[in-house]
């Protein structure tokens, strides 16, 4: 109120984890407590003896305040508990529809940057701008979909890098973004203004993109966790199907992409073969998918 200074000081999460585990200190007010307490008891000792037995309850009470309230502070136990299958699969399917979202708007028309929001009703409308914090949630989605298996290496590196191109072109207030960009002109958005909260998440954001990026060449070049993306790929296209629609080469699907996990290919030809089977399962998918939602009766084949 009167400097004006500190406004922003916070305590770190860092400290706060630390802090956690230990037993909260009782507040200033209540150490005195048991002073008082035992100073009450002992005038009504001298002074008032007869009064000494209603009161101990109560003096007793305040001798332990202290020692009460720091027992009631306690952070409650860590407990942990795995998921199940099904809550697996159930998160699983939210994430691949989640990323379904980034697959589907953020493109070419958006110069490859992330709409703030899709209007379905009254009427299907894509709002055309974006802010940092959209941006960097953005760069982390890609990262998390290549950690799902949703994305492979090279078209992880793609989709990144066309947005830092589209980064590279727009314009900045002594190297900050603005807060608000048409995503087709790229111009700020009216009124100009930099936030710090949308800069501070971006900055945050690119982080731990960076860390992300720096560990990639060591990872191994073929994963299983790309069968579990296809898996769950697969899991989303039968959702998608008319009720009752059974489709064999949906089947034939989830066989070869249980098989080459299985094998888990190492060498180049090998994961060449994996990739060209891959190609082939979803042409097959694509062509079946799209007679069965055009009415078409699936072929025995």
């Amino acid at each position: 109120h009167v400097s004006h200074r500190h406004l922003l000081q916070w305590v770190a999460s860092r400290t706060f984890e630390k802090a956690r585990g230990r037993p909260a200190a009782p507040a200033p007010t209540l150490r005195a407590v048991p002073l008082v307490a035992a100073g009450i008891g002992a005038w009504l000792l001298l002074e008032r003896p007869a009064a000494l037995p209603v009161a101990a309850g109560w003096l007793l009470l305040w001798l332990v305040a202290p020692a009460l309230e720091q027992w009631l502070a306690r952070s409650p136990g860590r407990g942990s508990e795995a998921l199940d299958e099904g809550q697996a699969g159930f998160l699983r399917g939210v994430a691949r529809r989640t990323w379904a979202f980034f697959e589907r708007f953020v493109g070419p028309d958006d110069s490859w940057l992330p709409p703030d929001n899709y209007q379905e009703s009254p009427i299907a409308k894509t709002a055309q701008r974006t802010s940092p914090t959209n941006i960097g949630l953005y760069l982390l989605a890609n990262l998390a979909a290549y950690d799902l298996g949703y994305l492979a290496p090279a078209r992880l590196l793609q989709r990144l890098s066309l947005t830092f191109a589209t980064l590279q072109r727009m314009e900045r207030y002594r190297g900050h973004f603005y807060n608000w960009y048409d995503t087709v002109t790229l111009q700020p958005l009216q009124p100009q203004y930099v936030s710090t909260v949308d800069s501070g998440n971006l900055v945050a954001q690119l982080m731990t993109l960076r860390m992300a990026l720096l560990s990639l060449p060591s990872e191994a070049a073929f994963s299983t966790l790309w069968c579990q993306g296809v898996a769950d790929l697969l899991g989303l296209v039968r959702e998608s199907l008319p009720a009752g629609t059974h489709l064999a080469t949906l089947d034939r699907a989830d066989k070869l992409v249980n098989g080459v996990c299985a094998e888990m290919p190492r060498s180049a030809p090998k994961l060449q073969a994996a990739v060209e089977s891959f190609e082939g399962m979803a042409r097959e998918v694509l062509s079946a998918v799209e007679g069965a939602l055009a009415g078409e009766p699936p072929r025995s084949d």
